[in-house]
């Protein structure tokens, strides 16, 4: 146990040190602030580990090696550690520590595809055609990639589990200490603050399980982070710009579906025009290019399973499994399994609302559920803030937050169309929660555009404590009731040999590679697997020059 603490401790300590590094020599920008520096450090980190798989495994040498230079480079360069950082490695690591704390991973998706994808990554450099042995590799998070490179000599193989819950811990710690320059009176009220204070009430209610975070949890997180710097950022400049940018490009390479997320650097490009040509070849253009690029060797298509961003003369282009996929996809995302009505078709299922009644059955309850309880408590919350006072002078000493700034409204076009994108097309609630959120936090700032500064004041000091006290309980409670029925970091491993050999049948595509079927979930002990016998039985290989081609 403490082994993995000082991994995480390790872990964390990368990414601030290649953040300050990125701060100091590229963005031209003096970021303080050790959790966003951190943050930094984890897309960057996030960028190496894709590109290096273009050409190389990201193996224990691999990683090792690159860690290694990174670590010499910092120290070469003698930047600057200071108390404050020292202190954040102490907290991002302990909350890292307590949200896997006898935890399980996210089923069933780690075991079938999350944790299977990183072992890929370990073992081979990019394989082409990868979908084809399994569908959900086609949509795979740039989390997997920094899981995948986080594993070296040093922190060793149960470290791939540690990014996840670095990203959540960083950003936490992001809200809560903007909250806190306000509460200290360093900071004053603005819609940011208020913002913060919102997604607190949130995060601790319903983002604070680390076996329930997926590929879901830190990429609607992370989207919150991104708008609160939106909200944040006084000018267009072009550092500001691409900072914005390359945000949107992680949230999106995070989840697809995310996508709206840049009408915020197109926004406040289209308010500068004159640095086109600087933005447009810029580190996130690069960063999505290879992203990109990553998808149409892995699966034929720009986006995956959109049949129309796929190019169909590929080899490795299976267009009517991924016609399938994607008709599937929409429908089960509507309530195909929910679906009463035996004379209509899957296809016919997801068109002109046929879905609705099926969906209702299930879907809408659970979003109803989970929001039921948020949007009275955020109400509750606006209401005590729109209190009004009077002076002496019989005058209200309420503040106007300006509803009516650019920014605002160009955040209320993307929740709006997030929303209605999200019940048109994927109505699950964990697919477009942050956009719902941000639409029901300009909601009510429409209507309480008014704020009374002593309450905002009272009430964030009893909102932090509350938060903070929710979310240190929730992992005190399953420590002790788990303590005795889990290993102490989720178990997805396989290590010893007899369990090996019965639970993984090996199929020999050529005469160096090789793929696996199992018969559950594949997790983490032999790659490249899935649990598809059809796919296994069908599937093909070929190889030109050092890369593997999958196909049908």
């Amino acid at each position: 146990m403490s082994f993995f603490f000082i991994s995480i401790v390790i872990t964390n300590f990368f990414y601030l040190i290649l953040g300050k590094i990125i701060v100091n020599k590229f963005l031209e920008q003096n970021v303080k602030n050790s959790s966003e520096c951190a943050i930094l450090g984890i897309i960057f980190a996030s960028f190496i580990s894709l590109l290096i798989n273009f050409f190389f495994p990201l193996n224990i040498i691999v990683n090792t090696i690159t860690y290694f230079l990174i670590f010499l480079y910092f120290l070469l360069k003698r930047i600057q550690i200071n108390k404050k950082d020292f202190f954040f490695i102490i907290i991002s690591t302990s909350i890292s520590f307590g949200l896997i704390l006898f935890d399980t991973e996210y089923r069933p998706d780690a075991g079938l595809y999350h944790i299977p994808y990183v072992q890929i990554l370990n073992e081979s450099k990019i394989i082409i055609g990868l979908s084809n042995l399994h569908f959900r590799f086609g949509h795979i998070s740039i989390m997997q990639y920094l899981s995948a490179f986080n594993y070296n000599i040093i922190t060793n193989l149960n470290s791939i589990i540690i990014p996840l819950a670095s990203l959540i811990s960083f950003i936490y710690i992001y809200f809560f200490r903007d909250l806190l320059k306000f509460i200290k009176r360093k900071e004053a009220t603005s819609i940011g603050k208020l913002f913060s204070l919102i997604i607190l009430v949130y995060l601790s209610y319903k983002i604070n399980r680390y076996s329930e975070f997926g590929n879901d949890a830190p990429a609607h997180l992370f989207s919150f982070y991104l708008i609160s710097k939106f909200i944040y950022l006084e000018n267009n400049s072009l550092k500001n710009i691409k900072l914005i940018y390359i945000f949107s490009v992680f949230a999106f390479l995070n989840k697809v579906f995310l996508i709206f997320v840049f009408l915020l650097p197109l926004s406040m490009f289209l308010n500068d025009r004159k640095n086109f040509l600087k933005i447009l070849f810029s580190f996130p253009t690069l960063f999505l290019f290879l992203w990109l690029t990553k998808n149409i060797l892995i699966s034929g298509c720009i986006i995956y399973p959109i049949k129309n961003t796929c190019f169909t003369n590929l080899k490795w282009t299976n267009i009517d499994d991924i016609e399938k996929v994607q008709i599937e996809s929409e429908a089960w995302a509507k309530g195909w399994p929910q679906n009463k009505n035996s004379e209509i078709n899957i296809r016919k299922f997801k068109k002109n609302f046929n879905w609705v009644e099926a969906w209702s059955s299930v879907h809408l309850k659970y979003i109803i559920k989970i929001l039921s309880p948020f949007i009275l408590i955020i109400f509750t919350l606006f209401i005590f803030l729109n209190l009004k006072v009077k002076s002496i002078n019989n005058e209200d000493k309420r503040i106007h937050l300006n509803f009516t700034n650019q920014k605002i409204i160009i955040l209320l076009i993307m929740s709006l169309i997030g929303v209605v994108s999200f019940f048109l097309q994927s109505p699950i609630y964990r697919y477009g929660y942050s956009y719902i959120i941000l639409f029901l936090f300009l909601f009510f700032l429409s209507l309480f555009s008014k704020i009374n500064e002593n309450n905002f004041l009272k009430i964030s000091k009893v909102i932090f404590i509350i938060c903070f006290v929710v979310l240190t309980t929730k992992q005190a409670i399953r420590v002790q009731d788990k303590y005795n029925e889990r290993t102490f970091v989720p178990s997805y491993i396989f290590i010893d040999q007899e369990e090996l050999d019965n639970k993984y049948k090996k199929v020999k595509l050529s005469d160096d590679f090789n793929v696996y079927f199992s018969n559950t979930e594949c997790f983490y002990g032999r790659a490249p697997c899935s649990h598809y016998k059809e796919n296994i039985i069908n599937i093909r290989a070929d190889k030109r020059k050092t890369f593997h081609i999958l196909y049908n």
